[in-house]
């Protein structure tokens, strides 16, 4: 297992495996018009667009895609994992590289969106909710209030 890096050439299979996890596990907790939206912001050209913008990072066995992460300021995203390997530790190894990742650029605090079925994930690993109302766009419509940050040590 190695996390690199993600590059131009990643592209394909990072959207490839951002769509399939939001269809086979997102999907059952959120109406068919928001993961329209969910999934046209993983589409191929938005992907590249993320690998020239963010710090994107992929978790890799040999030459298949196992996970990936990003980092945008303080935001972290695109945590993904391949549908069947969900559970097997693959989802905190990423989240350990982003915060150590993080910690090096003296970043002191990282937030993210989740979703509904990852909220106990992130409180596992040590995020909180934050309270109030948080709305992140994508294309001007709203895709999710459940924020989360957890403070770097």
């Amino acid at each position: 297992m190695k996390i690199r890096k993600a590059t131009l050439s990643d592209a394909m299979k990072i959207s490839l495996l951002g769509r399939e996890t939001l269809r086979r596990i997102v999907s059952k907790d959120y109406s068919k018009k928001l993961m329209k939206i969910m999934l046209e912001k993983y589409n191929f050209d938005n992907t590249l667009k993320s690998i020239g913008e963010e710090n994107v990072f992929c978790l890799w066995d040999n030459e298949k895609l196992i996970g990936t992460v990003s980092l945008k300021n303080n935001m972290v995203g695109r945590v993904y994992i391949k549908f069947n390997q969900i559970g097997k530790g693959y989802g905190k190894k990423l989240m350990n590289f982003i915060e150590s990742y993080s910690k090096k650029r003296k970043i002191k605090k990282l937030f993210l969106f989740t979703t509904i079925g990852a909220e106990k994930f992130y409180e596992n690993i040590g995020y909180k909710k934050l309270r109030g109302k948080f709305v992140e766009i994508w294309d001007g419509k709203k895709i999710n209030d459940l924020k989360m940050e957890k403070k770097l040590k």
